[in-house]
């Protein structure tokens, strides 16, 4: 990118030169090994996000509907909420708008997570992809 615009980069601090093929070659170098810490960084991220899951740990973000959280920091299954999501899955089943479902959850009094009395299409989208 650099030879494309017309520029060279000069680092005082590592004696590093574009202009000059050691210094263009060791440039090159560092930005592979960054390149591969990022990647391995990501790896690893993601191999703990999911032992996490797989122990029903919390991974961040809120206590998804249909569970509870114990002070261990394990979630656990709400039965209340277990049996709201399976009538969203029917309502979705049976053909129903994700606002039709709010509409029907509001009309049999299930409230939201925080309590609310008002249901958000949002919310019905994400309980439905989560696949709980």
């Amino acid at each position: 990118m650099f030879e494309k615009w017309g520029v060279s980069f000069h680092s005082i601090e590592e004696t590093l030169d574009t202009q000059c093929a050691m210094g263009r070659f060791f440039f090159t170098l560092t930005a592979a090994l960054a390149e591969m810490e990022r990647r391995i960084i990501g790896e690893r991220t993601k191999a703990a996000l999911s032992h996490k899951r797989s122990r029903n740990e919390k991974t961040g973000g809120d206590v998804p509907y249909g569970y509870d959280l114990t002070p261990a920091g394990i979630l656990i299954e709400n039965d209340t909420e277990q049996r709201v999501i399976k009538t969203i899955r029917r309502l979705n089943n049976d053909g129903y708008s994700l606002r039709k479902i709010c509409q029907e959850l509001e009309s049999e009094g299930h409230k939201t997570k925080r309590g609310n009395a008002v249901w958000q299409p949002s919310t019905i989208s994400k309980i439905l992809k989560r696949g709980s």
